[in-house]
Formats: structure tokens, C-alpha cells, sequence
């Protein structure tokens, strides 16, 4: 399995990455080379923060190339327009990472039917929509890289979170059948999991209570899985359902002692159980060398 595949020049188109995970996600893939197209339907700043427009500043500000483009995912008219952008600003496709993604917390007969709609209309089928228009970009070139983002709640019991982990589920198993279909054009498809739960603006507005937050992985740490997945091919690692640190761990991506204390052949292929991940706690770096 390489992970000295190199990412200099590449295109990568990274949804909701306005902020968030995303945000981490494409600044690690620009730190590397890529050039970046920051897709999400945020433009103007709402409840947190963060825009396209902010996160472009960000990559260019780190020497980066990247361009904004406003995508709601429910629309396959705006994945198309978003398919024309990229291609007029670039040329070509390399990376597809479908990060965007909502959730909705309640019990099965309290849970509006709409909000289920919802929910699976970004999850489920936005990532069928984006992949379905970039993949023939990715099979005229005999080359790219396909990474979907999951969650533990898809892969194990999560009450009151069951549209939030039926989406994630189906995310699970279309990465595995798409996987097998692009194999021969030389398509990695992979998706990755955090190992629990991730630092961003969302998720410290949704638990607020700070005695949680440092048990978190942090969101710079999660996207160094991303950008190692990024590198791969359907020679040397595809349609695997992965969760993050043991990943980390096992390819050696970070050098702290949480990751190396989990040995270099952790199970990284299907869930792990509660009591494994909530043995994790990866606190928040004081500087980037402590990554990489």
C-alpha cells in the first residue's frame, strides 16, 4: 500500500468545506499540492462561522490555489454547474471528497418525515450525484481518487440518531459496490470514519459542554487520513471502510504517542467497538510538527 503518492497539481473538489472538517480537509490537501474547489451552499455567514469565500482566503493565504463555488447538494443542476466550474477553472478532476453532510436527533415517531427527506436528500444522494458527474472525468483518465465520509453512527447502534445512521450506513455500502465498479479504470474509493467524535465550530455548538471536547480528535489530525486516501489507487488500496487514528496509526501519518500507542496493525477495515473508540483521546496539537 503507497502513501508516497504525489499530490502536487491535482484538483480536488472537497463538499461543505466551508468550514469544519471540510475546511481541515482542504487545507491539508492545498498544503500538498492540490489545487482546491471549496464547495458548499454557505456564502454568507450564519449561526458559525466560515464561507467559501473565507476558506479561499485560507488555502491562498497558505500559498494555495483555490476557487469558491456555492453547491446545494439536493440540486443536481448546481452538481452539474459545479462539474462546469471546475473544469473551466482547471480543466480536470483528481480528488473527490464528499464531506458535506446534516444530521437530525430524534426518536423514529418524533422524527418529521421531511427531516428525513432531508437528511438522505444531502447524504445519501448528493454523494450518488457528485459521484455520478465527476466519475467520467476519473475514467477518461485511468485515474483518481474517490473518498466518502461516514460515520459510527452508520456502523453501529446510535439511538436517536437513526436517519443520521441509516444515510451513513448507505454511504458505507455504496462506497464498497462503487469500489468494485471503477476498479478497472484505476479508481480508489474509499470511506473514512472519525474513530469518534471530531473538534469543529458544529459540533461544539451541538454539545456545548467543553469537559468533552478534548476527547475529540481534532479536525487537522482527521484530515491527514484524508489526504493519505488521496494519494491511493485501485492497485494499492481500495473499497475499504475505514475509521481514522487506527489508520493513522497504522501508516504512520501522525508521530504522537495516542497514535503510536495503538500499534502499527490495528483493525481498520469494518466498526470497532464502543469501548475501543471511547479509549481514544488524541488531544489538540500545540503545533503542526506534532502531526506530521
Amino acid at each position: 500500500m503507497s502513501d508516497s503518492g504525489s499530490l502536487e497539481n491535482k484538483v480536488a473538489v472537497v463538499t461543505g468545506s466551508a468550514r469544519g472538517v471540510g475546511l481541515a480537509i482542504a487545507l491539508d490537501l492545498a498544503s500538498e499540492g492540490c489545487k482546491i474547489v471549496v464547495a458548499d451552499r454557505t456564502d454568507e455567514a450564519f449561526t458559525l462561522p466560515g464561507t467559501i469565500y473565507t476558506s479561499v482566503e485560507a488555502i491562498e493565504k497558505m500559498g494555495g490555489t483555490a476557487i469558491p463555488v456555492r453547491v446545494d447538494l439536493r440540486s443536481e443542476e448546481q452538481i452539474v454547474e459545479l462539474k462546469r466550474k471546475t473544469l473551466e477553472a482547471f480543466g480536470t478532476v483528481d480528488i473527490i471528497v464528499n464531506n458535506a453532510g446534516i444530521t437530525y436527533g430524534a426518536k423514529v415517531w418524533d422524527l418529521p418525515t421531511e427531516r428525513w427527506d432531508l437528511v438522505m436528500s444531502v447524504n445519501v444522494r448528493g454523494t450518488f450525484l457528485v459521484c455520478k458527474h465527476f466519475l467520467p472525468v476519473l475514467i477518461e483518465k485511468h485515474s483518481g481518487s474517490v473518498i466518502n465520509l461516514s460515520s459510527p453512527s452508520g456502523r453501529g447502534p446510535h439511538p436517536n440518531r437513526s436517519v443520521y445512521s441509516a444515510s451513513k450506513a448507505a454511504v458505507d455500502y455504496f462506497t464498497l459496490s462503487l469500489a468494485e465498479e471503477v476498479r478497472d479504470y484505476n479508481i480508489a474509493v474509499n470511506c473514512i470514519a472519525p474513530s469518534g467524535g471530531i473538534d469543529t465550530e458544529g459540533n461544539r455548538h451541538l454539545f456545548p459542554d467543553p469537559s468533552v471536547w478534548e476527547q475529540w480528535e481534532p479536525r487537522e489530525h482527521f484530515a491527514l487520513a484524508v489526504s493519505w486516501l488521496a494519494k491511493q489507487t485501485a492497485d494499492s488500496f481500495t473499497g475499504q471502510l475505514v475509521y481514522s487514528r487506527p489508520l493513522i496509526a497504522q501508516y504512520g501519518l501522525c508521530k504522537k504517542w495516542c497514535c503510536s500507542a495503538l500499534g502499527r496493525e490495528p483493525y481498520i477495515c469494518g466498526p470497532l467497538s464502543v469501548d475501543w473508540q471511547s479509549n481514544l483521546s488524541c488531544k489538540p496539537p500545540s503545533s503542526e510538527d506534532q502531526f506530521k
